[in-house]
Formats: C-alpha cells, sequence, structure tokens
C-alpha cells in the first residue's frame, strides 16, 4: 500500500497534463478508477493498490520522481508520441529512459533544436502558456536579402490571420548574396510562427534550428542526443516559469549550428519497416592497365579563385573557426 494522493495531481505527475488540464479531463468522464468513471478532481486514490487509466491508457502503478530532458531533436522526426505515417518520433530516441516523459511544445518535421521533454505536467503548462511569454531562439536561413527595415518590423509585431505577434529580437547573423541567416527569439508559442513570420515579409525558409528555449541551450549536445537536466538548470527554468527574466543567450553563428550536423540522414530518423534502397549502378572498370613507369595522373580541377565560406565549410564538417562579428545589412561586419 502507497500513500493516497489527489487524482488530479496522479496525472499531473505523470506529465500527461497540468492539474488545471487534469481536472477538465476528469470532470469530462475521461478518466476511470478500478474500471468506474470518476468525476470528481479531488478524489484521493493509492496508486499503487487501485488501476488509473486516463483516455484508456493504463498509468504506472508506481509514482514517477520528477524528470526533465533535454534533447537535441534531428531533422525528420516528429514531436508526438505515435505518427499515423510511421515516422520516428521523439519517443524513439528516448527508449533507454526509465521513466515517461512528454514534449514541452512541438518542433515541426522539418526543423531541429532544444527540444524539453518532462512528466511535470505543472512545469510544462507554464512553459506553453502565451501568459508567460517563454523565450525561444532561432535560427533561421531565409532566401534574398534580409533588411534592418525588416527586421524592426518583426520587432515591432506583425499581423498574421491568427492575430498580431508579439514584439520579436532579431540579430542579420550573416548576410550572403541569396540568402541571409537570421536570429530570431520569440515569445509565444503559435504553430510554425517563425516560418509563416518570414513568409509574411516575402522570405522562403531554407533551414530552421531553435537553438535555445527558455535558457536552456544546445551547447555540447549532438543531433539525436539528450540528457537529463542539472538541479541547478531546473531551478532555473522553474525561475523563469514564475516569471523571473532568462539568462541572456548568446549569439549563434550559422558555422556552429552547422558543425553538429549530420552530413546524412541518420538510419533512426528512417521509419523502422523502411526497405533499403539499392544504390546506382556504377559503370564498368576499365581493364586496360596503364603503362610501366609512373602511375596515371588526372588533371585537377580548374581552380575558380573563391575560398569557400565559413558555412559551406561548416557543413561538410568541423573546422576550426575565427570568432563571427554581427552582420547587418549589406554584409559588412560592425
Amino acid at each position: 500500500m502507497g500513500e493516497a494522493i489527489r487524482l488530479n495531481k496522479l496525472i499531473a505527475m505523470h506529465g500527461i497534463a497540468s492539474r488545471r488540464e487534469a481536472d477538465r479531463l476528469i470532470q469530462e468522464g475521461e478518466v476511470t478508477v478500478a474500471g468506474k468513471v470518476v468525476t470528481e478532481p479531488g478524489t484521493r486514490v493509492d496508486p499503487e493498490d487501485v488501476h488509473v487509466k486516463v483516455r484508456g491508457r493504463l498509468l504506472p502503478r508506481t509514482t514517477p520522481r520528477p524528470t526533465y530532458v533535454l534533447l537535441h531533436k534531428p531533422l525528420g522526426v516528429v514531436t508526438t508520441d505515435e505518427d499515423p505515417q510511421g515516422r520516428r518520433t521523439v519517443q524513439h530516441l528516448l527508449e533507454d529512459l526509465p521513466v515517461r516523459v512528454e514534449p514541452v511544445g512541438r518542433l515541426d518535421y522539418h526543423t531541429e533544436g532544444v527540444l524539453l521533454l518532462t512528466n511535470d505536467g505543472d512545469l510544462a503548462h507554464r512553459l506553453t502558456h502565451p501568459r508567460f511569454k517563454i523565450p525561444k531562439t532561432y535560427l533561421v536561413k531565409v532566401t534574398g536579402q534580409f533588411t534592418d527595415r525588416k527586421a524592426a518590423a518583426l520587432e515591432k509585431g506583425i499581423p498574421l490571420e491568427d492575430g498580431r505577434t508579439l514584439p520579436s529580437e532579431v540579430t542579420i547573423v550573416e548576410a550572403r548574396e541569396k540568402n541571409t541567416w537570421v536570429q530570431v527569439t520569440v515569445y509565444e508559442g503559435r504553430n510554425r510562427l517563425v516560418r509563416r513570420m518570414m513568409e509574411f515579409l516575402g522570405h522562403g525558409v531554407l533551414k530552421l534550428k531553435r537553438t535555445a528555449f527558455a535558457g536552456l541551450t544546445l551547447r555540447d549536445l549532438s543531433v539525436g542526443s539528450w540528457r537529463e537536466l542539472t538541479p541547478r538548470e531546473v531551478e532555473v527554468l522553474k525561475a523563469i516559469a514564475r516569471g523571473e527574466e532568462a539568462p541572456e543567450v548568446r549569439l549563434v553563428t550559422p558555422a556552429e549550428a552547422a558543425s553538429r550536423a549530420p552530413r546524412r540522414k541518420a538510419a533512426w530518423a528512417q521509419p523502422k519497416d523502411r526497405k533499403e534502397r539499392p544504390g546506382p549502378s556504377r559503370p564498368p572498370r576499365d581493364e586496360a592497365t596503364p603503362p610501366a613507369g609512373k602511375p596515371e595522373r588526372r588533371s585537377p580541377r580548374p581552380a575558380t579563385g573563391k575560398a569557400p565560406s565559413p558555412v559551406s565549410r561548416a557543413l561538410k564538417g568541423p573546422v576550426r573557426r575565427k570568432s563571427v562579428g554581427k552582420v547587418r545589412g549589406g554584409g559588412k561586419k560592425e
């Protein structure tokens, strides 16, 4: 026999919902105790003695410990428990974690970066509620030239189909001839918000990576890996959820963001039942042996006269980097 606790608290402890949302689930008849529907949120239950189900899902009999996980979500992975299309989910990446945790907010299929998961339903509710204005920082590569005037528009807020956006913080990181890297910090969690803001300003999004969430950054976390938060990080996270100021997020350059990107799509990003496709056939090799003496030498590729950019080098693998200053508009370092 264990200790009896309130039903809404038990549901929140398993990360399914906040206590307020758990109250609604109970009142709507979505929760059963020992096979009977319970509609009183204050009902006390012993999770080790009775079966508790939420929307038909049986809760574990043991009371879980509060767990906070930081995941570097890869591209090609969905932020759901199950996917009807058979795509990989973030839960596949956490199979070794003994405690069930749920994502705090979402990152879409084509976005990578910081994703927090927890079974602390109350904290998850505060971190996703628009009233608390939790900061989220993205590094986005857009088509064309992104000007200071457009940055100023985002900093004031722009009208979208679901309402005007809150003021954002915008820094032009690197301006190139055909595209621009921009760092954007938003304080709301609307669906596909950064992509829609850029599209409203006339820019297509080529790459999108969330580099920080509520003061948490990727640091040395490689693509697809995860770790539990330290006690100090949990304290800071709860302080931010109470409305205290978040730590300042350091500017992330495209080279730093790309240095950990995989060169090809990883195996865990593919459906499990997908068959391996055969590679392209190679032309038959010339069986003629070269004449005796010096080996045959291929003519070198003609020099283009252009040195590869830091972003291009970083996409091919880690490089020794120089510090990159902030760039505005025409591409001149300030």
